[in-house]
């Protein structure tokens, strides 16, 4: 045996006295003697004198101390299924309603825990978290509507060929002559509009619409030919109008009208309310608006020319009519689904020969 590790007559190893011994300290021997654990701090020596300890004493645990943990936190009542389960929820996505539901449960508002022998506590909520979930919420469910709306044109869109080839045609063109008129000759249809109206030929219909909140319309826009500099489509300066039942303005240069249940069966729409107002030169708006049927165009080319600042606004306007040729015009009719308070063109579309001022 090495000499270092020498043996107290009771087998007691010695310790060292510049160490802390953790099993003397906690555990002290039980010789009957007091326990009395020896504190090294450096050089000097500190006593705690402690009650004396029973051999059954080095298992006792500290009540005091758990019986403040169950208070704070109680785990008693949780098992592996419910937690588990409570592991699945959080997998699952939450609905708009079951965040509704949260939101407006008042337990979910006001907690109460209880804080050892002091009574109960509420907790109010925090505001800003709850209008973070609302907004959460507000956003999924915005994205799932998006998505149903989507699916639900594409199914009446996939309806529209499987009735034929979805085309439109003008079964019945305006004169090609006749007299704009001002807004100050009050109401004036296009000539011959009550006896030969212009008409159009729709295709099948029939069945297409899936929703009770869908429904066909026409919106008719008046443009310029491409007749210009730039050999473009534009909205035109003129305006149109229609007095038809159900008819909406969109602008001064456009409007729409519902298709009827007759309009779908007859596979027609007929015009014959139709009106053109010229626009005075001096109400010009000098921004072209770009036209195409296929696609949505949102931005504006401004008309300048280089003696822009030495020409009045009349003639400023008299140049603007030479160079686009405003005494001409289109209407395009486009079809169009309405879902709610929702737009969406079909990309079917017709228009009307030109039509030139007399």
């Amino acid at each position: 045996m090495n000499s270092d590790s020498s043996s107290s007559p009771n087998n007691e190893p010695t310790s060292d006295p510049s160490l802390i011994d953790l099993d003397e300290a906690l555990l002290p021997f039980t010789n009957g003697n007091s326990a009395i654990e020896q504190l090294s701090f450096g050089a000097g020596h500190e006593q705690l004198d402690t009650s004396p300890l029973l051999p059954n004493d080095m298992y006792a645990t500290i009540p005091e101390a758990q019986t403040e943990y169950q208070d704070t936190v109680d785990t008693s009542g949780t098992t592996l299924s419910e937690c588990q389960s409570i592991a699945e929820l959080l997998e699952e996505p939450m609905s708009y309603e079951d965040f509704n539901e949260i939101l407006q449960d008042p337990a979910s508002d006001t907690q109460e825990v209880e804080h050892n022998n002091n009574g109960t506590i509420p907790v109010q909520s925090d505001p800003t978290a709850n209008q973070a979930i609302a907004s959460i919420a507000n956003f999924l469910q915005n994205a799932m509507n998006e998505v149903s709306e989507e699916a639900i044109l594409q199914t009446t869109m996939d309806a529209m060929q499987r009735n034929g080839q979805p085309l439109m045609h003008m079964a019945r063109q305006p004169n090609a002559h006749h007299r704009f008129r001002y807004r100050s000759d009050n109401i004036r249809y296009l000539e011959e509009s009550r006896t030969h109206p212009m008409t159009i030929g729709l295709p099948n219909l029939t069945g297409c619409l899936k929703e009770v909140y869908q429904s066909f319309w026409i919106q008719c826009t008046i443009v310029t030919t491409q007749n210009n500099p730039q050999r473009r489509v534009f909205v035109h300066q003129h305006e149109i109008s229609y007095r038809g039942q159900g008819a909406i303005e969109n602008g001064l240069h456009s409007f729409r009208i519902p298709l009827t249940a007759d309009d779908i069966l007859h596979r027609r729409k007929i015009f014959r309310h139709f009106s053109v107002i010229k626009t005075l030169r001096n109400d010009y708006i000098y921004g072209l608006t770009p036209f195409d049927p296929l696609m949505n165009v949102d931005h504006i080319f401004p008309y300048t020319i280089p003696d822009d600042a030495n020409l009045s606004k009349m003639k400023r306007a008299k140049r603007f009519d030479r160079e686009f040729h405003t005494n001409e015009y289109r209407i395009v009719c486009e079809l169009m689904v309405k879902q709610r308070n929702r737009w969406h063109s079909t990309g079917v579309y017709c228009q009307t020969h030109v039509v030139t001022d007399k």
